[in-house]
């Protein structure tokens, strides 16, 4: 499996790959570390569900701009619940299924692991 090491400078959104420094948008075009990634825009007040890859372990969110909140429950998130995570943070959930309200319009990068 690749060696990757996130790292946190200033962006938040670089990760060190054997020794190279990669934009995380680099990360979600391919590599043998995911089973599945996506990157979308989404309009204030949309909620989404998402689902992991068959055999991932956990789900991380990125959110690249704007700000969300994340359910883990199976229930819809809505504008009050869940966890709410903002521009330039990531948070892992160990989970296989994901609900996210959009607070915001907002750039997510959503990764199945």
């Amino acid at each position: 499996m690749t060696n990757i090491n996130r790292m946190s400078p200033q962006s938040g959104r670089m990760i060190k790959e054997n020794g190279t420094i990669l934009n995380i948008a680099d990360l979600l075009s391919g590599s043998s570390a995911q089973l599945s990634s996506l990157q979308e825009t989404n309009p204030s007040t949309t909620v989404k569900t998402y689902t992991a890859a068959e055999g991932a372990k956990k789900i991380t969110v990125y959110c690249e701009s704007g700000r969300i909140r994340i359910r883990t429950d199976g229930q819809p998130c809505t504008d009050t619940t869940g966890v709410p995570l903002g521009e330039g943070w990531a948070q892992d959930f160990n989970t296989t299924s994901i609900s996210i309200y959009f607070v915001e319009q907002s750039v997510i990068s959503v990764v199945s692991e």
